[in-house]
């Protein structure tokens, strides 16, 4: 099977969609004789209405699941904690991948139309980093990715995330990316891997997951990694140099490991504030605590420089909130 993208309309197929979706729920590990997760559902034994089968469209959303699939099965590889396998869920027919922080959550509200609330609570007891895939329907008229986090972390809905395309949708409370935008991308895995990775940073980063215990490098075809007690010290830290390019409105600090470059960028406002507004560390410097040498030399640099730090990227700013001894450079209120 080609490993290119194929192109989906929804709603060209909807109807088809909507009944594969249907006979999905048939074919289900338990039946009550009604469809679930769908708004005013009609018993299977009274719904009469003739559906068309459009097989094509079928075909081509086969294999949009399973170039899916592989991306997130590529993206759970560097994860250590509880994690979901990649599965369909039948109830709303989505791909989805749910990571795990181990801690308790609030208990769910519930609410999700023709789905009992105990289901909903039980399948949120824990903290939640999820994403998935629909091939549209639920509020959007196209197939899409979507990633959130249960409970919703403050700041989440304004969090940098990649690529471009990607949004917060104000009505799904959830980040969006529109399945074209992968489908057209010159790299789509990487682009889909892209807004995977970033979204959960960004729940991880404002939720304060332990991420240095919960996550590894990512798993590449053929490849043992290497068990992490046996990692040399280097690469769960670096004494490689911090390096900053400071300019009259924006800088940066950058660091380059074995040809790998990570950076984080800031603006200037004023003569005595700085604002830093993005952090990117590369899957293969993950671990490294380079992030976390970034934003010690951005404040150690304020700090004899005698101006202010916003940080306004979720992860320079969840790094200032796990070392009290550097909110110092913060502005009073």
């Amino acid at each position: 099977m080609s490993n290119k993208w194929p192109h989906l309309d929804y709603l060209s197929w909807r109807e088809t969609c909507s009944a594969l979706h249907l006979y999905l729920q048939i074919a289900a590990p338990t039946f009550n004789g009604q469809p679930n997760e769908v708004p005013n559902p009609v018993p299977f034994n009274e719904d009469h209405r003739e559906r068309p089968y459009d097989r094509d469209a079928v075909q081509r959303f086969h294999h949009a699941l399973a170039s899916v699939d592989r991306v997130f099965k590529t993206f759970r590889t560097s994860f250590l904690g509880k994690s979901s396998p990649v599965h369909l869920f039948w109830g709303a027919l989505d791909l989805a991948v749910t990571r795990f922080s181990g801690r308790r959550a609030p208990l769910h509200p519930g609410g999700i139309p023709a789905l009992p609330d105990h289901v909903t609570q039980e399948a949120y007891d824990r903290e939640v980093s999820s994403a998935g895939f629909w091939p549209g329907g639920g509020g959007i008229d196209y197939p899409a990715f979507y990633a959130y986090a249960y409970p919703t972390p403050n700041g989440f809905r304004g969090a940098s995330v990649r690529p471009d395309a990607a949004f917060w949708h104000d009505g799904l409370s959830e980040f969006i990316l529109p399945y074209d935008a992968v489908q057209s991308a010159a790299d789509g895995d990487e682009t889909l891997l892209a807004f995977l990775v970033s979204t959960y940073e960004a729940a991880a980063d404002l939720g304060g997951w332990d991420r240095d215990l919960l996550e590894c490098l990512q798993g590449r075809p053929g490849q043992v990694r290497p068990p992490h007690a046996e990692l040399p010290k280097a690469t769960l830290s670096t004494d490689e140099k911090v390096e900053r390019e400071d300019g009259a409105s924006k800088g940066r600090y950058r660091m380059v490991i074995d040809g790998v470059e990570a950076e984080m960028t800031y603006s200037r406002a004023g003569e005595g504030l700085i604002i830093i507004d993005h952090t990117e560390v590369p899957a293969a410097l993950r671990g490294r605590k380079v992030g976390e040498q970034m934003v010690r030399q951005a404040v150690e640099d304020a700090r004899r420089e005698g101006v202010n730090i916003i940080p306004l990227c979720p992860f320079a700013k969840a790094q200032i909130d796990r070392h009290p001894e550097w909110q110092d450079v913060l502005p009073r209120s």
